[in-house]
């Protein structure tokens, strides 16, 4: 992958894993089945960009990791 690409990735992966986590920040309501099944899903999720795209960008260009 170009830079280019990578940071432009990374930036989106980022923003997609900040606006997971408002979700989460939505309730402090997780006991229903049905709440606890979304809040794993996000975690997941979440989990999932971060080791498979994020850290795969990080591994290409470590110097990324640095900037905000």
């Amino acid at each position: 992958m170009d830079r280019e690409f990578a940071l432009q990735a990374k930036d989106i992966s980022i923003d997609v894993t900040r606006r997971l986590l408002e979700i989460v920040k939505l309730t402090s309501d997780w006991d229903t089945e049905e709440m606890r099944r979304l809040h794993k899903a996000i975690g997941i999720t979440v989990g999932k960009i971060e080791v498979d795209i994020i850290a795969e960008i990080y591994r290409s260009y470590p110097d990324m990791e640095d900037l905000s």
